[in-house]
C-alpha cells in the first residue's frame, strides 16, 4: 500500500523520488514502487503540476538517452562472453549486436535504412486503379479480357467435386 503523503514536505520528496527513478530506469513500476506511491497519484500530479510534468518527460527523455547508450555500445563495441571448453573457461570472445546496430540507423538514418518500399504501377499509377483512374481503352481491354485487368492469367476452370451433378 502506498505511503502516506500529508505534507507538501513529503509529496514534494515522493515526486522527485519518482522522477529519479524514471531517469534512471525508464520504467514506471519500478519508479512507483521506489517512491511508495500508486499510478493514480503520478496521473493526477501530472495533471494538476506542469512543472513536475515537465520533469516526467525529461526524466523518459534521459532514461531513453540511457538505453540509446547502450544499444550503441553493443552495436559498436560489443560485449565479451566466456568461451567454454571442457566445462573451463577457457577465453573471451566479442560479440556485437547488428540488431541493435540496424535499429539505431533506422531510427538516425531513415532515408537510406528505412525497411519502406512504395510500389506503384507503370508510370507512377497505382498497382489497382479505380475505375475513374482508367482510360476507355483500358476499360475496354479489361472487358475483352473477360473483366480481368489486361496481362493477368486467364480464369482458370475449378476442377469437378466428386459427386457433384453437372
Amino acid at each position: 500500500m502506498p505511503g502516506k503523503l500529508t505534507t507538501p514536505k513529503t509529496v514534494a520528496a515522493a515526486k522527485a523520488v519518482y522522477v529519479q527513478a524514471v531517469s534512471e530506469t525508464g520504467r514506471q513500476d519500478m519508479a512507483l514502487a521506489r517512491a511508495d506511491i500508486a499510478k493514480s497519484t503520478v496521473h493526477n500530479w501530472r495533471k494538476a503540476d506542469p512543472e513536475f510534468n515537465t520533469a516526467v518527460e525529461r526524466a523518459i527523455e534521459e532514461a531513453c538517452d540511457l538505453l540509446e547508450d547502450e544499444a550503441v555500445r553493443r552495436g559498436v563495441h560489443g560485449v565479451e562472453e566466456p568461451v567454454f571448453q571442457g566445462g573451463k573457461q577457457v577465453g573471451l570472445i566479442r560479440k556485437y549486436s547488428d540488431t541493435l546496430l540496424m535499429f539505431i540507423l533506422n531510427g538516425r538514418r531513415p532515408e537510406c535504412f528505412k525497411h519502406r518500399h512504395e510500389h506503384t504501377g507503370a508510370g507512377g499509377k497505382p498497382l489497382i486503379p479505380t475505375v475513374r483512374e482508367l482510360t476507355d481503352d483500358e476499360l475496354l481491354a479489361i472487358v475483352a479480357a473477360g473483366g480481368r485487368g489486361p496481362g493477368t492469367a486467364p480464369k482458370k476452370e475449378s476442377p469437378p467435386v466428386a459427386g457433384s451433378v453437372h
